[in-house]
């Protein structure tokens, strides 16, 4: 029984010993894998830019489409309500890449992304093009036959030099991704 009593206190003190580590966790899921890369796509003014022109600040990335009856638009009032969150401070880029191209003009985004209080990018391109960066960000997309697409919900934070920091779900609370991107170093 002694022995017993030994070995839970000692328990008990590696588990209090890694408690000191948990403030220095992050909500958004390191990948173990390469995710995310350069790209070069025409944004919703009708310009060409890369993902290099938002080297130097964080940025937020979601994939979707304009006329997504839900998910879409959610994540990207979760992505506005982040970013709102920032007065004075450097605001995170936002950005959204189209999974339709076929329908996702730049006219269109711009008339989509209107409805946000916060600059968000909109993205569109060839379909050839889109799907390499599908395969960089290993987003999966594919059109369900009722105008609409099944495709992946992940949020990625990406740092001031280009390279995919954090994945969130899109359930993920805006005020996580908030104190993941207070808790990093400044751009």
């Amino acid at each position: 029984m002694k022995l017993l009593t030994i070995i839970l206190f000692s328990m008990t003190g590696l588990f209090q010993g890694c408690e000191k580590f948990s403030n220095t966790e992050f909500f958004g899921a390191e990948s173990p894998l390469k995710i995310g890369g350069q790209f070069q796509l025409t944004d919703q003014n009708g310009n060409l830019r890369s993902l290099s022109e938002f080297n130097g600040s964080y940025s937020l990335l979601f994939f979707g489409f304009t006329s997504c009856p839900d998910i879409c638009s959610m994540s990207l009032a979760k992505l506005d309500a982040v970013s709102r969150k920032f007065p004075g401070e450097k605001k995170p880029n936002l950005l959204f890449i189209t999974v339709d191209p076929k329908r996702d003009s730049p006219e269109r985004l711009n008339n989509y992304l209107k409805n946000y209080s916060e600059k968000i990018w909109g993205f569109t391109g060839k379909k050839e093009d889109l799907s390499k960066i599908y395969n960089l960000y290993r987003v999966s997309a594919r059109e369900n036959g009722n105008q609409g697409f099944d495709h992946s919900g992940t949020i990625y934070l990406i740092d001031p030099q280009g390279n995919t920091k954090f994945l969130y779900s899109i359930s993920a609370n805006p005020d996580n991704i908030i104190s993941d991107l207070r808790r990093l170093p400044k751009s």
